[in-house]
């Protein structure tokens, strides 16, 4: 079989990554693709946006079945013109896509058919925008009606925010004609959820669930963009979630796009908020949202080029759909600047070093391949993607294979997962009396932020802390400096990153740990990778430069670090270091 899957980003890669596995691929394309896609695809020059020239490219060259991955060509009615051809295709038709192509559409679709969702009101003038605004108060949510690539969203605090984002919109006319009508709406508090479910018209069978997001900074601040990272599974989707949505939220859907008539097919992507009260619809998508796409293709058992040719016949009561038991993270690098003005053309190096890590793809988005080099020529860049035993284990190989990376023109948050890791820290059990069940291998919370005191020039000292009674111990590694140690991505190379995932593995396997503080194990690293750096160049016979050594841990002349940064140890600081000489033996072991 002859298959196309058109788009250029993330999403495409891994869709391409996933569907080029199945028997049932025989020739793969992509249009117009990117570095990435090139590796497990052929790349045809012809934008996603160029229907005229995507159908002349699927008639001469005989496509069986074409995978629509943006909305765009979707809402352009891409599909339907397949279907006037007879030529198989996934993704829904024009009429069906509307469910994304206008958010004022598809508020009044869920008015009407009791589907929960925020309260709101549609405008196409901004002084009435701007009185249901002072009406109602703040939070509140301004939305552009149309497809505005993912940021036509903004989440005010307060009314001189709302009424700056009504003129932003509507007057500034930031994102075209999409903004020409406004959805203003109630600020949903509670947890962001990504649910998909394959839809064939009248079937719809869910997948895995998903988190991503989707501010720009670390804790959640900053604007709002495409996404800057996911994982899969959500800890706040579970069986019983899963069950409300389809119920409350999917199955009604369909029904009720079948009665306005226009029976929908391909994903259905439902962003949704999770309180107390349960599930509420933010909003639809009639495509694969990026970057969730890429941690449900890494998770996915099932051969996913035959669900979608089931779903594109009408047969997804006759498939089922089988999921790896690993979690899935993917972390988003984009160009400095995003989701404003960035630049392109920067160099990306080391991305085959990444590649190749352990359970670990890194999928391209906005990249291209110029005279032998790989280019950022986008905003989100790579989306870099790991499979861990959990979403802790997951998080720290894709951040180790980020920090392998060179890429000094691009950035990336740093606290990607932090939901889920929390969530499933608190939900932990624990051994009462300290007897009882055995702790599971993996008693890991992995924390972003530095929660204790750590003494300067401390070194990497083992604290084991006295547990309270039934309580397993932690372990907490200082750092260095005063507790404010920061793991920079300019510092950061292979050796550290090795090290720091052998250092974490150990941990994972040990049952008297249940806390593990990144910061304090990022300071740890830092004074003693020099160290496993020159025994491991040793052991290979190599001439050791250990002012080198230790500037690639430390990102500067090691000398410069010592006078900015540590004082003195005291004697006492040293006899724990001496004393902790076992344990950093034993952990150097795991790398």
């Amino acid at each position: 079989m002859k298959v196309l899957v058109v788009g250029s980003g993330g999403r495409e890669h891994s869709l391409c990554w996933a569907v080029c596995h199945s028997p049932l691929c025989d020739e793969l394309y992509c249009a117009p693709g990117n570095a990435g896609t090139d590796s497990v695809a052929v790349n045809v020059d012809i934008q996603a946006e160029d229907l005229d020239g995507l159908i002349d490219f699927i008639q001469d060259t005989g496509i069986d079945f074409v995978v629509v991955g943006p909305e765009a060509p979707l809402v352009s009615g891409l599909v339907d013109r397949l279907d006037v051809l007879g030529i198989k295709s996934f993704g829904p038709t024009a009429a069906a896509a509307e469910i994304e192509g206008s958010k004022a559409f598809t508020k009044d679709l869920c008015a009407k058919y009791d589907i929960p969702t925020a309260d709101y009101d549609r405008f196409d003038e901004p002084d009435a925008a701007k009185e249901y605004i002072r009406t109602h108060g703040a939070p509140i949510v301004v939305k552009a009606d149309g497809l505005a690539a993912g940021k036509g969203v903004i989440i005010c605090r307060n009314l001189n925010e709302a009424f700056a984002a009504v003129d932003q919109i509507m007057i500034e006319e930031a994102f075209g004609q999409a903004g020409a009508e406004i959805v203003v709406e109630q600020f949903l508090d509670g947890e962001e959820a990504s649910f998909f479910a394959l839809v064939d018209g009248e079937h719809a069978v869910p997948l895995a669930g998903a988190q991503d997001h989707k501010r720009a900074q670390d804790g959640d601040e900053g604007p709002n963009t495409g996404g800057m990272g996911a994982y899969s599974p959500a800890p706040v989707v579970d069986e019983a979630m899963t069950q409300r949505i389809m119920d409350e939220i999917i199955h009604p859907t369909i029904r009720a796009m079948t009665v306005e008539g226009r029976p929908y097919k391909g994903v259905l992507y439902a962003g949704l908020m999770i309180d107390a009260e349960g599930p509420k619809l933010i909003e639809y998508n009639a495509r694969f949202g990026d970057p969730e796409c890429q941690v449900l293709m890494m998770r996915l058992k099932s051969d996913f080029l035959a669900a979608l040719l089931a779903c594109a016949e009408g047969r997804l009561d006759e498939i089922e759909i089988e999921w790896r038991d690993e979690a899935a993270l993917v972390v988003v690098m984009a160009a400095a600047g995003y989701p404003g003005k960035y630049a392109k053309g920067s160099e990306i190096r080391r991305l085959e070093a990444a590649d190749t890590m352990d359970d670990v793809v890194v999928f391209h988005a906005g990249t291209a391949a110029v005279d032998g080099k790989i280019t950022a020529q986008g905003g989100r860049v790579l989306g870099v993607t790991a499979l861990g035993a959990d979403v802790a284990e997951a998080q720290v190989r894709a951040y180790a294979a980020v920090d392998v990376i060179d890429w000094p023109e691009g950035f990336c948050r740093r606290d990607i997962g932090r939901r889920a890791i929390d969530r499933c820290s608190r939900l932990r059990p624990r051994r009462e009396g300290g007897v009882g069940r055995r702790a599971p291998r993996h008693r890991v919370r992995v924390s972003t932020r530095v929660d204790r005191a750590s003494p300067r020039g401390g070194g990497c000292l083992y604290r084991p802390q006295v547990p309270a009674p039934g309580r397993v111990p932690d372990i907490a590694l200082a750092p260095p400096t005063d507790g404010e140690t920061k793991m920079d991505d300019k510092t950061r190379t292979e050796v550290e990153a090795a090290a720091f995932r052998g250092l974490v593995k150990h941990l994972q396997k040990r049952t008297d740990v249940q806390n593990i503080d990144l910061m304090n194990l990022a300071g740890f690293c830092r004074n003693c990778l020099s160290k496993w750096y020159a025994a491991e160049a040793q052991s290979r016979g190599e001439d050791v430069d250990y002012d080198a050594a230790r500037e690639i841990v430390y990102g500067m002349p090691y000398g410069d670090w010592k006078d900015q940064h540590q004082a003195p140890a005291t004697d006492d600081q040293k006899a724990k270091f001496e004393k902790s000489k076992p344990l950093h033996a034993e952990i150097s072991g795991h790398n």
